[in-house]
Order: structure tokens, then C-alpha cells, then sequence
């Protein structure tokens, strides 16, 4: 049976965790694309590694991760809006995650080849073209050799998944969300 998707009012009201605002989605939604992502990269075997996500706003895709396929997990926003920074803490420790947080944009503060998967739920529909080309350079920067860059929109972004520079492994579609799975060689 599929899984039913709640309101956004029906969303904020049951759970503590709110929805980030950039997201658009209700915390259901999010939870709910957390886990088909996960269940893509267990495909790929990935697990007890290195992952960053990208915008994480509440974190929720990282929390998954940390929970399903271990390894250091790092979710990387700005907090200016809602949740706030401190809000996002909050839920990760409710939920006893080990998601380490970092306040930044880009350019990453991270070294060259620091991460073996880095993923994108729901950011790359709200970036102006140049910003996306810095955000994919440094992907592309900070993920390492034979490294998976899992890229999941509201489109297909044709336009932005030939910008990635990456060989694209998985394409898949689910209730309007666009999975793309890219390894670097």
C-alpha cells in the first residue's frame, strides 16, 4: 500500500520538526523521499562512509542516512530562516542523531575529496544559474573518486543534470520528485 502523504498543516501540527521554508514540503514529504534516496544508494552498496548534504535545512535526509547507513553524516545549511539553528539541534538531539552540523554556503569549507556521497533534496529549483554552478563546482570539488552526488528535484532539470560534469548511474521518478544518481570516476 502506498505510503499517504499528510497537509502541510497536518504535518506542522503532529511532529516537532518543522518544514524549511526553501523546502516547500511537508515534513511527510520529506521523510518520505529521505527513505527512497536511502534505498537508492543501498543499491549502490553505500554505507559507513562519508556524506554531506547540501541545504539541509532540517535535516531530515541526513538524519535518515545517519540512521540507515551509518558513517559520518554532515548537513550543511544557513539557518536564517525557519528552523532555526538551534531548532534543527533540538531535533537532532531528540532523535539521538550523530549528524554534525555546519553553518555555511559556498564556497564548502571542506577540503578537496572529503565526502563519498553528497546529496541535494529539493535545492537546486530555488538557485539562480550562477549559484548552481558554484554549488555543482564544488560538488564536484569536495566528493571523492568513484563518490556518488545524488541530485533529487521537482523537475527533471534536464539542463542542470548535463551541468553536473558527472556520469549519471540512476534516473528514477516518484510523485514529482526527480532522482538522479551521478558517480565520479
Amino acid at each position: 500500500m502506498a505510503e499517504t502523504l499528510s497537509s502541510l498543516f497536518e504535518s506542522i501540527k503532529e511532529n516537532r520538526i518543522k518544514p524549511s521554508k526553501s523546502k516547500g514540503v511537508t515534513v511527510d514529504e520529506h521523510y518520505y523521499y529521505s527513505k527512497k534516496i536511502v534505498s537508492y544508494l543501498k543499491d549502490f552498496n553505500v554505507s559507513g562512509i562519508t556524506f554531506l548534504e547540501i541545504r539541509c535545512g532540517n535535516c531530515i535526509l541526513a538524519m535518515n542516512s545517519e540512521t540507515q547507513l551509518g558513517g559520518e553524516v554532515i548537513g550543511l545549511d544557513k539557518w536564517t530562516e525557519m528552523p532555526t539553528d538551534t531548532e534543527v539541534k533540538e531535533y537532532l538531539i531528540v532523535s539521538k542523531s550523530g549528524v554534525s552540523m555546519v553553518e555555511a554556503l559556498e564556497p564548502f569549507p571542506f577540503r578537496d575529496s572529503s565526502f563519498d556521497v553528497i546529496y541535494a533534496l529539493l535545492v537546486f529549483y530555488t538557485m539562480k544559474r550562477e549559484q548552481r554552478e558554484l554549488v555543482l563546482s564544488e560538488v564536484r570539488r569536495t566528493l571523492r573518486s568513484n563518490g556518488y552526488f545524488v541530485l533529487a528535484d521537482v523537475y527533471t532539470m534536464r539542463k542542470v543534470r548535463n551541468e553536473v560534469g558527472l556520469k549519471e548511474v540512476l534516473y528514477a521518478q516518484d510523485q514529482g520528485i526527480y532522482v538522479s544518481i551521478f558517480r565520479k570516476p
